[in-house]
Formats: structure tokens, sequence, C-alpha cells
């Protein structure tokens, strides 16, 4: 590349500029696929979910450029999954010890089956929750009102909430498109108000299908809460972790990166070739361009490891040593790892924001590799576990109140596995929360 070439990646997150300085720049003109901060939706009863009403989008498209953030939010999902939902009743001894009792009831079964709960709702569910932390359930309502016949997950970034006048959220609106958002293509559904009596609201209601609200505690905002990873985009190392690849591929793609520099003195090949004086340019050239064939030749490949190489001094008769050739090895900082620390410590913000240890999803990219033993996974993984109570009931409340409205007296938990250590009998413990 030349001296004033400059490489601008595709979403504006590096910069490369070539020729002696080789800079590494960091903009700020954010991805250019991202929609602009107008609306997208003229709907005035619609609550934005972000200045543009596109902030799942953008937040999904750039977890999906991510090799960290999209394995770790799935692997997440998969934790908090865990053995899947189970149901019983909890007994109390004399001292006052907790038993979760698990039970099997042919009238749950067959819903459970007939809705294919875990693949419409359960595990999709757990991926919208940590995505977003906003999950929007749809209750059906049977025949008769008196049992709710289905659950179905609608999918997070479909959704937006209808503006709250006064009172609870009344209103969801439904739209697979909201860049192309039109008013008619919205599908309206009403909101069941959990803030007080939820099994009354839905029998108050007509509607035959509802949207539980569901959602990670809010602290300041009003209608979707901030997952804890989406700080990595505002903070900046987000741009830092996509800079570098992008740096990367245009600086391989771009410069110029030969193994050797190579000096031949003029009086070299005037002595070499008596004509040398007299050749024309296009000859010089080719016989300059013979002898790199040959030194090419000598020096690559397995079968020239370990040669040695000739080249020719002359002494000027003064006791000076002229040398024909200089050659000079050039370092390729490329090669050498050039901002793989930076890519680490991207890494480790980026695993941090989204609360999980390294060690638990695998090698993290950059130079230290992981490398960590099963105490320190097992230790990771249980701790993480068990501090993943608070989660798992949010995904389960709307499973726990259709249990109750419909006349189903059991408890709703999620089986998880606790991997004990080596010594200590079976591997993993199977452990329903209570």
């Amino acid at each position: 590349m030349s001296a004033q070439s400059i490489y601008i990646s595709e979403n504006g997150a590096a910069a490369y500029i070539g020729g002696g300085v080789n800079a590494l720049v960091k903009t700020n003109i954010g991805p250019t696929s991202k929609t602009s901060s107008s609306s997208s939706s003229g709907n005035t009863e619609i609550a934005h979910w972000g200045k543009n009403n596109l902030r799942p989008q953008e937040m999904y498209e750039d977890v999906s450029r991510s090799t960290i953030l999209k394995r770790t939010l799935e692997w997440k999902a998969k934790a908090l999954y865990a053995g899947g939902m189970v149901y019983g009743v909890t007994e109390i001894d004399d001292k006052g010890n907790e038993t979760f009792i698990r039970k099997q009831d042919k009238e749950v079964e067959e819903w459970l089956k007939r809705t294919n709960f875990k693949r419409m709702y359960l595990f999709p569910a757990c991926l919208d929750y940590f995505y977003y932390h906003t999950v929007f359930p749809e209750l059906i309502m049977g025949n008769g009102r008196n049992k709710i016949a289905n659950i179905n997950r609608i999918k997070a970034a479909w959704c937006r909430w209808g503006l709250i006048k006064s009172g609870p959220l009344k209103k969801c609106y439904i739209n697979p498109d909201w860049k192309a958002a039109k008013e008619e293509d919205q599908t309206i559904v009403d909101v069941i108000n959990v803030e007080y009596d939820p099994i009354q609201s839905v029998k108050d209601s007509k509607a035959d299908k509802l949207i539980y609200p569901l959602s990670f505690p809010a602290i300041d905002e009003e209608y979707y809460p901030l997952p804890a990873w989406d700080t990595v985009r505002k903070s900046g190392w987000y741009e830092v972790a996509m800079g570098i690849p992008e740096f990367k591929k245009a600086a391989l793609k771009n410069q110029l990166t030969p193994a050797f520099h190579i000096e031949i003195a003029k009086w070299w090949w005037e002595d070499k070739y008596e004509e040398w004086g007299t050749m024309s340019t296009s000859e010089k050239v080719a016989t300059v361009k013979k002898e790199m064939e040959w030194f090419t030749e000598t020096m690559t490949g397995t079968d020239n490891a370990m040669k040695a190489i000739m080249t020719a001094t002359d002494d000027d008769g003064m006791g000076n040593i002229r040398k024909g050739w200089t050659i000079t090895p050039i370092d390729n900082k490329l090669k050498d790892g050039a901002y793989i620390e930076d890519s680490q410590e991207a890494s480790s913000h980026t695993l941090f924001a989204a609360g999980v240890h390294p060690t638990l999803i695998g090698s993290t990219p950059g130079k230290q590799m992981g490398n960590a033993g099963g105490s320190e996974q097992r230790v990771a993984f249980n701790n993480y576990i068990l501090t993943s109570q608070p989660d798992q009931d949010i995904i389960l409340e709307p499973v726990q109140f259709i249990f109750d409205y419909n006349g189903w007296e059991y408890e709703v938990k999620f089986k998880n596995s606790l991997i004990n250590k080596l010594d200590s009998g079976a591997e993993v413990t199977e452990k329903t929360n209570s």
C-alpha cells in the first residue's frame, strides 16, 4: 500500500493507514448497516425499543458478528435450561428441611406433549432472556376459558410494548419487520395485569390470546431492561474487539510482506556481467529477475532447508571490504502476533460483561489460550448454577401461573446438575432447586 492508502472496514469499526504509518484507527461512525435514529414506525402508541425502535435488531446483528458473544449467550441459555423443567411438591420435615418430591400427572404430561412445551417455550425463552432480558410468552385460552391451552414464545425482537398512559402494560404490538413497519401489518395482543391478581385479570379478559409480561427487573428503564452484556457495546470494547480482525484482514490483504531485503552493489553486476554497461534497460531487468529467481529457489522450500548461500565481497585496494550482496531478513509484525494482547483484553471484558468465566466456554481468542484444569471448571460451573435461581424463577413464572390457573397444584422448577469432585463418588449430582 502507498503512504496515502487508507482502508476502512465495512462496519466502520477500524481503519488501516498503510505505508510507513501502519496505524490502527478506532472510529465512532458505527456500523454502516444500522438504521438512522429516525423512527421505523409512525405509531405513536408504541414504546420504542431504542431511539429508532430497532435496538433488538441492532443488538442481534452485533452479537452475530462477535466470536464470543453469540456462543456465550447461547451457553448461558443452555445452562439455565439445565435438565429441563420438572414439577412436584415440597415437603418440610420437623426440622425445617425441605425436600422436593417430583410428581407425574397424566393431564399435565399430555399438556406438555401437546403444546411441545420444551421447543415452543422453554428453551427459546431462555435465549430471549439472555439476549434481551425480556421475554414475550403468549398464553392461548382453551374453550370456556377455564384452562390455558397453550404457551408460545413470541420472538422478543418482533415485539414492542404499548405506551403506558396509566396503570400496568395493556398492549403488545407484534411485527416481524419493524424496519418496514406499517400499522396494518402489526398484530396487537392484550397484556395480562401481573401487578395485581393476574388470574382474575385473565378471567375478566375476553381475548383468546394474552401476553404475559416477563423481564429482568428494570433499574431505571421504563419498558425494556438493559442486559448486562450490552455494556460491551456502550463501553467501546465491542468496537475494539471487532476492529482488530478487520485491521488484520485489511493488513494481510494489502500489506507488502517480503521476507528479505536484498541490496546488490552496482560493481557486482558489472563484474559478473561484462556486457552490463551495454545492456538495454529491458535486458538488465531480465537479468536481475533471473538472479532473484535463483535466490528465491535457493532460500525457500523444504528441500533447501539448512542450505548455505554465498555472497560476493571485494577489496577496494585500501583494505576496505565492499559487499556485493547484503541480505537482511524483514521482521513481520503480523506474524509475531500484533494486537493479540489487545484482542485478549477485549475478550476478557466481553466475558466479564456477559457474566461467564472463560473456562466454561473454552479457550478465548488471543495468545493466552485457555488451559484451566478440571477443578477450576467445576467450581466456576457450580457457582454459576447456584446463582442462577433468580433467572430460572423469571423464566418459569408464566408456567407456574398456568399451573395455578389450570388447577394443577404443583410447583415448577428447573432440574439442575452440579459437578462433583472426582473423589466424591458420582461425577455429576442432579439438584432440583427448592
